[in-house]
């Protein structure tokens, strides 16, 4: 990027506080007495290990602190910083008054991967319980401050295009908008748009050269960082318009604002595509591509992968880094056709993970509009049939609904089947369905998908953000789920549903809560289903635990067999639920007042009885307790 100082202007050190004495005396030596200058406030928890100190230091600036210290993360302790670093940025308002402006990125950027997550957001807007953009604004009146509040509120995963990860780092986007901020003065939306443009400007350009290149559309794929940080550029709309271009992103993993498999192959015929895999260490994917695209093995097993991991892992080793490559799985085997880019250092961010930078975007597009790879497939989609993986076993309908739903939704592999057992009788009627957790909205477009378009389907999440399913048609309720009295107001509005699916925080009080609450209001005929109940299980979630959700389900087995006559006046019993499945992490509680309150009386048939003996209790082999507990195996 082009910039009007040349580097001398540029003072820094990863990870140092804004009250970094050494810092602010190089900035006043540079700058001189008329000199402006720009702070870019770094994380408030920078130099955190102060607190660490015994006594702790009082001055307002300080060197020899830097970076994140875990054990001083606490509330109370960032208060601390939040103060210490408001006397910091005193200290810079004294040296240069109004020469000086401040540009808060990474409290901007803490709120924006914050909302992503549904991070710090109950019952209203986004509020954090001590680092919040808007309060630290506010309490600086007079101070030349760089707004960033005006982004806050477009959708934040279009927002998230201005950072390559969840520690805040600007992209190319970023760097565009901040050089536009700083030197030119345009206002943070104006700065945004035309970052924005510039990039996909360049993206488009490359897509187009790659598709002429191949000479029909191209579909890039895969699972790799490369790919996730490219994803990341382009947000919705960058995706869109690449797409347009004939150049189809779309890897293994799903990303939010970027069409999932079923939408490729439903926009595209892959029969006139052309294929390119990006993968972690060169690892073959064929299996799992030829099954998520539903198509043969052999285009795959054939294509080129192009391993960017490998190639970037010198550049992090010279630097005195080790590799850590999170998209890396060593339980595959490597493809026959992996081939590694030209990657030289400054393609790879700083850090062990191996993202790129934008040279790094740029480079391998670059490679890939040479030409290089693409027309190495020797097989077509056409004659593939045969060895369609899997082809004999039919997708579950509700995993073809989830593939086909265009927002991120994350479920296990094992729900599925699940989920056709427990829902198929409604499809394609009418059923009233509630799901909670709903915040990037593909679940909900999946039951869509899955009932037919008379289906009435409900969300409800903690994060208000999820009001924006309301514009595609969904009925959207914020609250607290371990609250009973929204849920009683829920339930006031809604009325009786027919399913009823908890996919929400999966603490013990969050699943229990919900499903006390919604049991009075499932119609006969109608199940809730509980998702994720291996919490229960876990130490995380205080498993395991005689209050866990699972303890609490088996308490209602025990309700239900307590409506057998011989118990029902001495014990009180189950009278909603007819029968309770178990899955791998899921409860289905099926409700039927009618069946559940029927009478259990003995009954004979009319068929001719012998006279038999009864030798129920004949057998003289005795097991003991402590026998008896070898069978108990888990």
């Amino acid at each position: 990027m082009e910039s009007p100082l040349d580097w001398k202007s540029y003072i820094g050190l990863g990870g140092a506080p804004v009250w970094h004495k050494s810092l602010l005396r190089r900035a006043a030596e540079v700058a001189g007495l008329d000199g402006h200058v720009v702070v870019i406030v770094g994380d408030f928890r920078f130099g955190n290990s102060v607190l660490l100190e015994d006594p702790t230091p009082s001055e307002s600036t300080l060197d020899g602190f830097t970076g994140i210290a875990r054990d001083a993360m606490s509330v109370e302790d960032d208060f601390s910083m939040l103060s210490r670093s408001m006397r910091g940025i005193a200290e810079w308002n004294d040296a240069f008054g109004p020469r000086a402006r401040y540009v808060f990125w990474d409290l901007f950027g803490r709120q924006v991967n914050d909302r992503l997550a549904g991070s710090h957001i109950a019952n209203g807007p986004y509020r954090h319980p001590v680092f919040n953009y808007d309060e630290v604004v506010q309490s600086l009146p007079g101070f030349n401050v760089i707004d960033l509040a005006p982004l806050l509120r477009l959708p934040m995963h279009e927002v998230s295009r201005l950072l390559i990860d969840n520690s805040n780092h600007p992209s190319q986007v970023g760097y565009l908008l901040l050089n536009a901020l700083v030197f030119e003065g345009l206002s943070a939306r104006e700065a945004y748009d035309r970052a924005v443009s510039i990039v996909e400007t360049e993206l488009m350009n490359l897509g187009r050269r790659i598709v002429a290149a191949a000479s029909r559309p191209v579909v890039l794929t895969g699972r790799s960082v490369w790919l996730d940080t490219l994803s990341r550029y382009l947000g919705a709309q960058g995706t869109q318009q690449l797409a347009d271009a004939g150049l189809l992103l779309a890897p293994l993993d799903d990303t939010p604002g970027r069409p999932t498999h079923r939408q490729v192959t439903d926009a595209v015929d892959l029969q006139k595509c052309a294929v390119v895999v990006v993968s972690a260490g060169g690892k073959d994917l064929s299996a799992e591509l030829a099954s998520v695209f539903s198509t043969g093995l052999a285009p795959w097993a054939s294509a080129v992968v192009v391993d960017w991991e490998s190639s970037a892992a010198p550049a992090i080793q010279d630097r005195g880094e080790t590799p850590n490559f999170s998209r890396l799985d060593s339980r595959r085997s490597d493809h026959p056709q992996a081939v590694s880019p030209d990657v030289v250092s400054s393609m790879v961010e700083q850090g062990p993970l191996g993202m790129p930078s934008w040279s790094g975007i740029v480079g391998l597009l670059e490679q890939l509009a040479d030409g290089r790879w693409i027309d190495l497939r020797d097989d077509d989609f056409a004659a593939a049939d045969e060895t369609h993986v899997e082809s004999s076993v039919a997708l579950p309908r509700s995993r073809a609904s989830y593939d086909a739903a265009p927002f991120l939704s994350v479920k296990h592999s094992t729900y599925f089947p699940v989920y056709d057992h427990l829902f198929s009788k409604y499809v394609g009627k009418s059923p009233v369905i509630v799901e909670v957790g709903v915040l990037n909205g593909g679940s909900l477009f999946m039951w869509r998908e899955f009932f037919g378009p008379a289906a009435r389907i409900i969300g409800v999440d903690l994060n208000p953000e999820a009001t924006w399913l309301r514009e595609d048609g969904f009925d959207i309720h914020i609250g607290d789920q371990t609250d009973p009295e929204f849920w009683a107001d829920f339930f006031a509005d809604v009325g009786d549903v027919d399913i009823f699916l908890d996919d929400g925080g999966h603490t013990y009080p969050q699943q229990i809560v919900t499903a006390s609450s919604a049991m009075d209001h499932i119609r006969d005929g109608g199940v809730l289903v509980v998702e994720d109940t291996h919490t229960s299980y876990m130490a995380d979630f205080g498993g395991p635990s005689d209050t866990s959700f699972i303890s609490w389900a088996v308490n209602l087995v025990h309700g239900i067999n307590r409506r057998f006559s011989a118990f029902a006046s001495d014990h009180r019993s189950e009278r909603r639920v007819w029968s309770i499945e178990f899955f791998e992490s899921i409860v289905a509680f099926h409700v039927n007042r009618s069946r559940a309150t029927a009478e259990s009386v003995p009954t004979r048939n009319g068929g001719a009885g012998r006279d038999a003996k009864d030798f129920r209790y004949r057998s003289d082999h005795v097991i003991t307790d402590d026998e008896l507990r070898h069978y108990f195996s888990y």
